[in-house]
């Protein structure tokens, strides 16, 4: 007799959720190996799998430390509009007793809520809650902090249009997300940091390879200085000027030429002024920074304010002990400068005072050959002049031409002589035995 058929294996829910989770993580692992340089790819996977094996609305992702002034949106899954306008506008505000995502960065503890529509927060009309129940329908929700080696940097959320509270499990794998999510930024981090220092090194040695090749000429350097301070530190703008006797002098630049203006209108010299970064940096001999160069105490804010530009800094290049001169980058208002950009700039203007000090021994060194080079030549013209007066004149005599510098005497010339004659007696005899 044919034997029964042998029912299929199911396994049991809880395995296959467990392999859909452990798929889910394997997949943000493998994102997270080929996406070291940005964290994106990350944030969009890890929010999606969390909000679908949570089963929930939505997922979003916030940063903001301890000490912000708002909360900034990076990413998000199935967020509502509205919601994310309203981060976009920057209307969610680090106030711990108004936003729980607030609490949960001050804490570096996980928020659950079963119903945010009944909290305190939502009775007495807190603009962010009301928002999130009334305009995007949230009722569950978890709040999870993003823990750093620096502390919390940020939050991830995952929310129900549903009063259905998250079990222990889904807490700790939203969780397990947030650490992958930090270990995206970290490795993000790390990765920019690798390149930024590569490529700071990579302009050191091509500065240096300049300044080698051109001792006798230290515009080229100026002009890789500038180029490379510019490019390196995210600068749009900077210059290289000069000060000597109390007037500036243009050296050089990048970001300026090709906007119609002549380099003769970019290199006027002028008196050195208080009110400009040069002369900020010539009198207090230090790094100098200007947070707003659009305000009208500096001398050259409409010229800042009408390229975009708003954060100066000036690094002084030392020669001998004194200010030569400063190196000038400018930022937009999205950028301000970093430590790390200050203390490169710092490093360019140190090899701006080797160029500037190997030009001027080279140049010394010049004056002293050129120096040496007359006094051989006078002394080899003395010598020749010597011999041919020894072939005709006493040495005596031809000493004292030599010694009176001059050979005036030897030319035909009147003068009043006077002559003595007198006789010796026996004087032939005398020659005739002497």
């Amino acid at each position: 007799m044919p034997s029964d058929p042998v029912p299929p294996v199911v396994d049991p829910p809880d395995l296959v959720l467990a392999r859909k989770r452990e798929a889910a993580l394997r997949d943000v692992l493998d994102i997270i190996r080929t996406s070291r340089g940005d964290p994106a790819p990350v944030f969009d996977a890890t929010l999606r799998r969390a909000a679908d094996l949570c089963g929930a609305t939505a997922a979003v992702l916030i940063f903001a430390k301890p000490g912000d002034a708002t909360q900034r949106l990076v990413a998000h899954y199935g967020a509502d509009p509205a919601s994310v306008a309203m981060y976009d506008r920057g209307e969610v505000p680090m106030d711990p007793g108004q936003s729980y995502v607030a609490q949960a960065i001050h804490s570096g503890q996980a928020i659950h809520i079963a119903d945010l529509k009944d909290t305190d927060r939502y009775r007495a009309g807190a603009c962010s809650i009301v928002s999130a129940v009334d305009d995007s329908g949230v009722r569950t929700i978890l709040f999870i902090p993003l823990r750093a080696n620096e502390g919390t940097i940020g939050v991830l959320t995952v929310d129900r249009n549903t009063v259905c509270p998250f079990s222990n499990d889904e807490i700790a794998l939203v969780e397990t997300f947030a650490t992958q999510a930090v270990i995206a930024i970290e490795n993000a981090r790390q990765f920019h940091e690798l390149q930024a220092r590569l490529e700071r090194e990579a302009a050191t040695r091509d500065i240096l390879q300049v300044i080698s090749q051109n001792r006798d000429d230290d515009r080229p350097v100026f002009n890789l200085i500038t180029q490379s301070a510019a490019r390196v530190c995210g600068a749009p703008v900077c210059t290289l000027w000069r000060v000597e006797n109390g007037i500036t002098h243009y050296c050089a630049s990048y970001g300026l030429h090709g906007e119609g203006l002549a380099e003769a209108e970019l290199s006027p010299a002028e008196p050195l002024a208080d009110n400009t970064m040069t002369g900020r940096v010539f009198r207090t001999r230090a790094v100098a920074r200007i947070d707003d160069a659009t305000d009208e105490s500096y001398l050259d804010h409409e010229w800042v304010r009408a390229r975009g530009l708003k954060f100066l800094v000036g690094v002084p290049i030392f020669v001998g002990g004194e200010v030569w001169g400063s190196i000038n980058p400018m930022w937009p208002p999205d950028r301000p400068p970093r430590d790390a950009d200050i203390q490169l700039v710092e490093s360019f203007a140190s090899q701006a005072a080797i160029a500037i000090e190997n030009v001027r021994q080279f140049k010394a060194l010049e004056a002293l050959n050129a120096e040496l080079g007359d006094r051989v030549q006078d002394q080899v013209g003395e010598i020749e002049r010597m011999g041919r007066l020894k072939r005709f004149l006493p040495a005596a005599v031809a000493d004292a031409v030599v010694s009176s510098g001059s050979e005036r005497m030897l030319k035909s010339h009147r003068a009043l002589l006077g002559v003595l004659f007198c006789d010796i007696r026996g004087f032939t005899a005398f020659c005739e035995t002497a």
